[in-house]
């Protein structure tokens, strides 16, 4: 199954198990967009999920915010979740944008990790600055390839129990310094009418060196200006996600 089948069948397990976003990544970006942009700027969060960054923002009066994900189910969700909200969501590759409609001053991108190759991100970078402003800034927030392998678990578990059903998601990572796979397994039973429903696919996942994804940002052009770690700016060898900040 392919990732756009696959995150089309368990965007509503998804959206209650997962947790796409962090006080801590809610927070570090609206205090950036308030800081740098003025209002009125167009702000995209390429792939995102079920919109949970675009909506913990509380931005949608005084920005304009565009949500966009390759799978039509994820958006369905979205679009679900926030009929009220002034967010717009768009099906849409993030290696293409074909249906973005005019410039973005901000965009935001947490999953090139679901890439399958390093020319995929370079694509997808190309693109991004295509698409900006002139002065506009692009934000990659991505796995930090340092501590992804030293601490990586080779089964990752979460679940969520009512009084209804149980709900699990259990990741199992491969040897992804060599065929970046991870399979992926969602599994709901329900009690009431004793029904398990379960889907299960193999996934690229992709961690590069932070040498690297420099390299591909300043090769699409943009100007590197600042790397986080975990959203601050120092403590950069032992955070769990690296932060790129690059404006065109």
């Amino acid at each position: 199954m392919d990732i756009g089948r696959f995150m089309n069948s368990i965007a509503d397990f998804y959206d209650e198990i997962c947790t796409p976003c962090s006080n801590e990544r809610v927070s570090f970006l609206h205090d950036f967009i308030v800081k740098y942009l003025c209002k009125g700027s167009v702000i995209l969060d390429e792939a995102c999920s079920t919109g949970e960054t675009l909506t913990n923002l509380n931005l949608s009066d005084s920005y304009k915010l565009i949500g966009m994900d390759l799978s039509t189910g994820m958006i369905r969700k979205c679009i679900e979740k926030t009929l009220s909200s002034g967010i717009n969501f768009i099906v849409d590759d993030m290696r293409y944008l074909n249906h973005l409609e005019g410039k973005v001053d901000l965009l935001y991108n947490n999953s090139i990790a679901w890439l399958s190759h390093v020319d995929e991100i370079e694509k997808t970078f190309r693109r991004a600055y295509d698409v900006l402003n002139t002065g506009g800034w692009m934000i990659v927030d991505t796995n930090n390839s340092e501590t992804f392998y030293k601490g990586q678990n080779i089964l990752c578990t979460s679940s969520v129990i009512t009084d209804t059903y149980e709900l699990y998601k259990t990741t199992r990572f491969h040897d992804l310094k060599k065929d970046y796979l991870a399979t992926q397994i969602y599994t709901k039973y329900n009690y009431k009418d004793d029904i398990i429903d379960s889907y299960a696919s193999q996934l690229h996942f992709l961690i590069c060196d932070k040498e690297s994804i420099c390299g591909l940002i300043e090769k699409a052009g943009f100007k590197l200006k600042q790397i986080l770690g975990d959203y601050k700016p120092d403590g950069i060898e032992s955070a769990a996600y690296l932060q790129f900040i690059c404006e065109k």
